[in-house]
């Protein structure tokens, strides 16, 4: 369904925004990302991707599934981000991106 022809809301992108956010609540609680889902969470995008589920329920869904992330967050036991290996990865990164586009 085209955001046109679903009085403006886009579906594929509320579906893409639940998906990131249940996975960074798997992340932070279970310490694993699982993809792609199954059972009710695949159904429920499947649903929600067709356009099946009304627009203020994902709205409602995805305000709770937000606070979800906040609070595991706060107590996840992942270990602190490292600077220089956040820089280190971007580098390796870019390096890969220039290489693989030929951007060189």
């Amino acid at each position: 369904v085209s955001a046109a022809e679903a009085d403006g809301n886009d579906w594929k992108a509320l579906s893409h925004a639940l998906r990131i956010t249940w996975q960074a609540y798997d992340v932070l609680t279970d310490h694993r990302l699982t993809f792609p889902f199954q059972g009710e969470r695949r159904t429920y995008l499947r649903d929600v991707k067709s356009g099946l589920v009304p627009f203020d329920d994902v709205r409602k869904k995805l305000a709770e599934t937000l606070v979800e992330v906040d609070e595991a967050l706060e107590k996840t036991t992942l270990p602190e981000g490292d600077a220089q290996l956040t820089a280190e990865f971007y580098e390796w990164l870019d390096d890969w991106l220039y290489h693989l586009y030929d951007l060189a």
